[in-house]
């Protein structure tokens, strides 16, 4: 039995409490997704392994002390991209399975409350009119409308919005080209070169977390026994570390 403390600071009450939790498999720390109060996280120690995994997930607003595990859907020895996301208040599970005419990507959401998954699209992608089909991983789900996937191109790196219903598309270059998301190619690219490249291979996931700011704007206090980092000089030493890489080539 594997376990793992977490922090959880209240809001109205402005202080923080720590909580312990077990989980018969292995827990992961990267990439975790929250939603109406729970904690979602993709659990898989091998991603050339057949198995998928395992979705993890916890209810902080419960009494337990217990992570559920939910089996994921379609388990398949095809080579797939997949991504977990939220739109609409549900979890999404999305997947693209390499074909020879055109993408075909499955959809599924995650029931509220159950342990179970529906399955909402089974569609090919052979409406992107371009010519690297075949080369698409998803991304995410719009966060308000669950016909509207967003994928990225491996080959030409931009992000293409996939309507479902409509079997439409659109390239979305910048924040000016598509009104429903900020696009930064760049730090896109660099992301999917590293879930999709030869490190990790097939089957490792994309996790995006779509979310809004709370409606309380006062500071939160550091939990018990952590210092603040200085986000400013972070961001500017990542930058500076991405600069010297790009200028050495690699």
């Amino acid at each position: 039995m594997n376990c793992t403390n977490f922090h959880i600071y209240s809001s109205e009450k402005g202080i923080w409490t720590s909580k312990k939790l077990h989980c018969p498999c292995y827990i992961p720390y990267q990439h975790p997704m929250s939603l109406n109060g729970t904690l979602y996280v993709l659990s898989q120690i091998d991603f050339e392994l057949p198995d998928p995994g395992v979705l993890l997930a916890h209810d902080f607003y419960s009494e337990s002390d217990e992570f559920l595990v939910i089996p994921l859907p379609d388990h398949s020895d095809q080579k797939y991209k997949r991504a977990f996301s939220t739109s609409g208040g549900f979890v999404m599970y999305i997947k693209t399975l390499g074909q020879e005419v055109g993408d075909v990507l499955k959809v599924w959401r995650l029931k509220n409350n159950e342990e179970c998954w529906q399955h909402l699209w089974e569609i090919r992608l052979t409406f992107i009119p371009w010519s690297d089909i075949g080369y698409y991983a998803p991304m995410a789900m719009h966060p308000l409308d669950s016909n509207i996937v967003y994928v990225w191109s491996l080959t030409n790196r931009y992000l293409v919005a996939c309507n479902l219903r409509t079997q439409t598309s659109s390239k979305c270059y910048g924040n000016d080209d598509h009104q429903d998301c900020f696009v930064n190619n760049s730090f896109i690219g660099e992301y999917m070169d590293l879930i999709h490249g030869s490190i990790w291979g097939y089957g490792a996931a994309v996790t995006l977390f779509q979310f809004v700011l709370p409606t309380w704007m006062e500071s939160v206090p550091c939990p018990p026994k952590t210092e603040m980092i200085d986000t400013t000089s972070l961001y500017s030493h990542t930058a500076t570390i991405r600069k010297r890489k790009r200028d050495n080539g690699e």
